[in-house]
């Protein structure tokens, strides 16, 4: 397993010292190159010494130039993970005969996202879930549910009435960061079921998300689930 990327590897620097003398002059090298000194604790905050003895305004550069690097980093990190859970809940939801010009799909596909990126919201939709939905849309809690509602009867009535059962190509699993797609049928959400509630339709979906995710990233682990299943049918 690759733990680290090539430019993580590359920004990694070690430095051994045997005294105190040594341990003074290499900070010292430190601070005349970059002007600060970072520091990760064990519960893994970082914390900057920056180097002052050139005068205020050469140290405010320095903490300017740190705090802009920090946020840029984060901001970057939160975007692939996010980019990331949305091509899984997209993918999943490809896969089924869903209304996407309808409202509820989109509060519906809102919801998926945030409760892959944080499993805790699933304790409660109505007192979590839903009311970050509508906060987020800026709607009304009752809107959110009444139109995923729809959403999931529009859905049932689409295959109760008849599925294009021809294949799609879907992107269903990454590869070196690039979507490989696969020959998929249309899919019945959930089988011998007269109507879809929102509670066991978000359930369905997220599991099904966190199975794709698990056998892109954990595929191993994945096909020894599927064996334990399969042993208990």
């Amino acid at each position: 397993m690759k733990y680290f990327d090539n430019e993580t590897v590359q920004s990694l620097g070690f430095y051994v010292v045997g005294s105190n003398t040594e341990l003074l002059d290499r900070i010292n090298q430190i601070m005349g190159d970059k002007g600060h000194l970072g520091v990760c604790d064990p519960q893994g905050h970082y914390h900057y010494v920056i180097d002052g003895r050139k005068g205020a305004p050469y140290a405010a550069r320095r903490i300017a130039g740190v705090t802009q690097k920090f946020i840029l980093d984060a901001e970057r990190s939160s975007k692939a993970e996010k980019f990331n859970v949305e091509f899984y809940v997209d993918s999943v939801l490809s896969c089924y005969a869903f209304d996407d010009s309808l409202k509820g799909y989109h509060f519906l596909r809102y919801m998926l996202i945030q409760l892959t990126m944080d499993p805790g919201l699933s304790t409660s939709l109505s007192k979590m879930l839903y009311p970050m939905t509508a906060q987020h849309f800026q709607v009304e809690t009752s809107h959110v549910e009444r139109n995923v509602r729809y959403c999931l009867l529009k859905l049932k009535e689409m295959e109760e009435t008849g599925l294009d059962y021809r294949h799609r190509m879907l992107p269903l699993a990454i590869e070196e960061g690039k979507p490989i797609f696969q020959a998929v049928k249309t899919r019945v959400l959930i089988e011998c079921k007269d109507r879809y509630t929102n509670a066991e339709a978000v359930r369905t979906l997220h599991k099904q998300i966190q199975k794709l995710i698990k056998c892109d990233l954990f595929p191993e682990m994945a096909l020894e689930e599927d064996r334990g299943e399969k042993a208990w049918a």
